[in-house]
């Protein structure tokens, strides 16, 4: 009975804080990709793409779609197929702003799902050829179950493609990660003495998780919940950079269901480049992309 409540008041935080920042959300400078970042989401939707099967339609399930950062690069790609594209999102706002994206031609091509991903897929029994899910498993109540869901659903030798999620933290690596996140957003979109400040205080993220997690993200992150979830203490963790999934469990539900990974490394998650690679080089990987395909039966 918990477990149920739980998962109401996630999907209702979730929708409420997507619904509030849908209007605003590609111009938040905390949620801004560079240049490189872009080239890396097209980069691995290329991979993706590379690998499905070759079909008169292709069927596409795009989970947590949001404005359109993953949609977007995606219809660049498949703009000369036949296609069929599931925008799934559980804000109605955030789906608002991506069809006020796409032309004439996109929109016959793709139906517009304002569901919870568990729920939809709970109910359909379609599989797709494509399922695309970028920084979205954890924002979900329980992303193992959707992710089960998501194996389950594809076709015969269909891909799953992940990209930005953030991994189960150890303690040394994540504090790392976290000094390195602040200074490249200081580079990134601070100037003058705020700039100063995050340099400054970046180190102590290392040292002191206290500091990290009651001050340093205060200062760099802007976080829409609902008061009752606040005061949910329980639920906080599936928020951001206070929940890491599980790999490991992932990788057994892919080998239950067949899925064979194609490629699992480190996303592009920092907007500075020359960071990024220090990360990379430090092997230092808090957030991770996945390329999975299904074994012909």
């Amino acid at each position: 009975m918990k477990d149920s409540y739980n998962k109401k008041l996630v999907c209702e935080a979730n929708k409420k804080e997507f619904d509030q920042e849908a209007s605003n959300y590609d111009n938040d400078e905390n949620r801004a990709y560079s240049k490189h970042q872009h080239k890396f989401f097209s980069d691995k939707i290329n991979d993706a793409l590379r690998l499905v099967k070759k079909k008169e339609e292709l069927k596409i399930l795009d989970i947590g779609c949001g404005t359109g950062v993953s949609t977007i690069h995606l219809l660049k790609k498949i703009k000369n197929s036949q296609f069929k594209l599931f925008c799934l999102d559980i804000s109605k706002k955030m789906l608002e702003v991506l069809k006020s994206k796409l032309n004439k031609e996109q929109l016959k091509k793709t139906k517009f799902i304002c569901d919870d991903a568990t729920n939809y897929l709970n109910h359909q029994k379609e599989s797709f050829d494509l399922i695309l899910i970028f920084g979205t498993l954890h924002h979900i109540y329980d992303y193992l179950a959707l992710f089960e869901l998501c194996c389950k659903r594809l076709s015969n030798k269909g891909v799953i493609l992940i990209v930005g999620e953030p991994l189960s933290k150890e303690k040394y690596n994540y504090y790392i990660d976290q000094t390195l996140r602040l200074w490249d957003r200081a580079i990134f979109e601070q100037e003058g003495y705020k700039r100063i400040l995050y340099f400054i205080y970046a180190p102590f993220n290392f040292f002191s998780p206290i500091i990290n997690n009651k001050y340093i993200r205060k200062l760099k992150f802007k976080i829409l919940r609902k008061e009752f979830i606040e005061k949910q203490e329980e639920l906080i963790e599936y928020w951001g950079y206070e929940r890491g999934l599980d790999i490991e469990k992932m990788k057994e539900i892919m080998s239950i269901n067949k899925i064979k990974i194609i490629n699992l490394d480190s996303t592009a998650s920092l907007v500075t480049e020359f960071l990024w690679k220090i990360e990379k080089k430090l092997k230092i990987m808090q957030s991770f992309y996945l390329i999975g395909i299904k074994k012909e039966k």
